[in-house]
């Protein structure tokens, strides 16, 4: 019977000691993030584009950028702070887009536009 009450004990002890690192991600505040890592659909972040690891593919951003209502989407190249930079027509203007990893789509002068 020692033997078993030693080996529960063991068991909850055991069972804490793993438990207590996911129950203390799981009350942290994350009402102080920023931004969050993906898109947010109907916001807007004041600080885009925002530099970052980004995983989005050249198709998958010229295919965003064209449901975002630009067109002749041209010469995307994704730059060393993640941000994708090119030249793209909206509304009978060509202009300087980039797209960051959170999905953000900019405008800009070709001053900001670094290659």
């Amino acid at each position: 019977m020692k033997k078993h009450l030693g080996t529960m004990a063991l068991a909850v002890m055991l069972t804490g000691v793993i438990a207590a690192p996911f129950a203390a991600g799981m009350t942290r505040d994350v009402s102080s993030s920023k931004m969050p890592a993906v898109t947010t659909p109907n916001t807007y972040n004041p600080n885009a584009p925002v530099n970052g690891r980004n995983s989005f593919t050249q198709s998958q951003v010229t295919e965003r950028l064209g449901k975002a209502g630009y067109s002749n989407i041209r010469d995307l190249k994704k730059g060393a702070d993640g941000i994708w930079r090119g030249m793209a027509d909206k509304n009978g203007a060509s202009m300087n887009v980039m797209f960051d990893y959170q999905g953000n789509i900019t405008t800009g002068t070709s001053s900001s536009m670094p290659m």
